[in-house]
């Protein structure tokens, strides 16, 4: 497919030239003679590079605070499943230094999933409505960290004058 777009490209392009100096073309040439491509390829992939490079900061430094909820959330998640359905005191003592960890490091309340994994633990005969409160205090811990991460932003965008629109 890509080849087909250059190809494309080839017949329907209006060709020019541009002066560059020897060293340059010297280089180009390399690669071009390296890869068994055309200058012009070899430039456009070039341009197409840097084209993603000067962009990638922009992204990096947007990213970071999502990539960080979205990791927590996911940890979160399969730690407190895990003990779910293994229930036992090693997976319980690891999910609630997880449950502690994530509350402390995005500054949320994670009080009622670390009560109501407690209540589970201490329940003889756990059934599905058990396992269901648990799921729901999880949901809620999960909408807290994304409602933070909403906020965060909105703060952000607003002290900025930022505008997303």
């Amino acid at each position: 497919m890509a080849g087909e777009r250059m190809s494309s490209a080839k017949t329907s392009a209006k060709w020019r030239s541009i002066k560059v100096p020897d060293y340059l073309l010297e280089k180009i040439d390399a690669i071009s003679k390296r890869e068994k491509r055309a200058r012009w390829q070899v430039l456009f992939d070039s341009l197409s590079y840097y084209e993603a490079q000067k962009k990638k900061p922009t992204i990096k430094g947007e990213l970071p605070k999502l990539e960080k909820v979205s990791w927590y959330i996911s940890k979160l998640a399969q730690a407190v499943a895990w003990y779910v359905v293994t229930q036992d005191e090693e997976n319980y003592q690891l999910t609630l230094k997880t449950i502690s960890d994530i509350g402390l490091r995005l500054n949320i309340d994670v009080k009622e999933l670390e009560g109501v994994l407690e209540t589970f633990k201490n329940t003889r005969k756990k059934t599905s409505k058990h396992r269901v409160l648990v799921m729901k205090a999880l949901k809620d811990t999960i909408t807290s960290m994304i409602l933070k991460l909403a906020s965060e932003e909105e703060s952000s965008n607003t002290s900025s004058g930022g505008n997303n629109t």
